[in-house]
């Protein structure tokens, strides 16, 4: 049975996602449109907690919310394409590890137009095999290659990430 040992509990993921929403806001506080990517379905669901806080801080900003499934091919709509294009993008995840599936997205939104790409993650592996680097990350975890880190939104009122092994 794997073993868990808890990162962040509840408060730190509330607190680490208002924390990266104003440094969003920050670095965008002159744009009047911004596109925010959730990667698979826990991306999805911190997105929504993001954008929830911007829209909070910079009530004029225009955010466009776009889901990804990061696991398959992804191909943007031409609608999509057309939304994307000279806008700035963040790409937000759970937890970024190896890489390869941002790499893929990040390609995607490229070829799509998009301004400039940055990324935002709740939680980051040190060890990576793609050379992905995060714009904002909650919590940076050292870690084996035999190591996991999870999110862990099953119940909304208790999120947590924790390391399992």
């Amino acid at each position: 049975m794997d073993s868990q040992t808890n990162i962040l509990n509840h408060q730190q993921v509330c607190a680490i996602l208002r924390r990266i929403a104003f440094q969003i806001a920050e670095s965008h506080v002159d744009s009047s449109t911004l596109v925010l990517v959730g990667m698979n379905e826990r991306g999805q669901f911190l997105t929504s907690l993001v954008a929830k806080e911007l829209s909070s801080v910079l009530p004029s900003l225009n955010l466009k919310i776009h889901g990804v499934d990061a696991e398959s091919d992804i191909h943007l709509a031409d609608s999509q394409k057309q939304e994307v294009a000279g806008l700035p993008v963040i790409i937000m995840d759970d937890v970024i590890n190896s890489g390869r599936s941002v790499a893929r997205v990040v390609a995607a939104y490229f070829q799509a137009g998009a301004k400039s790409i940055q990324t935002a993650f709740l939680a980051e592996r040190e060890y990576r095999d793609y050379p992905i680097a995060a714009n904002w990350v909650g919590r940076s975890v050292a870690t084996t290659l035999q190591d996991h880190v999870y999110f862990d939104n099953s119940n909304p009122e208790s999120l947590r990430v924790y390391l399992a092994n």
